[in-house]
């Protein structure tokens, strides 16, 4: 699998597991979600809502949702 691209697998984790992937994974998605990725976006949210930072994980949120995911 190539998850450079493919990052929905990330859906299947658990949220504990998965925030911790995001860490290390961090400026793919925020480069995926640049480009309009609204599964990143997502994801950057709850890494974001982990790390107490509630305006980014508002602002990730919120562009997720905008793009209907």
């Amino acid at each position: 699998m190539d998850t450079s691209t493919d990052i929905s697998y990330l859906q299947d984790i658990q949220y504990d597991e998965r925030v911790k992937i995001i860490a290390t994974m961090l400026d793919t998605l925020l480069t995926m979600s640049n480009d309009g990725n609204s599964m990143a976006m997502k994801l950057l949210g709850d890494y974001y809502e982990e790390q107490k930072d509630y305006e980014k994980m508002k602002k990730y949120y919120q562009a997720a949702i905008e793009k209907g995911n």
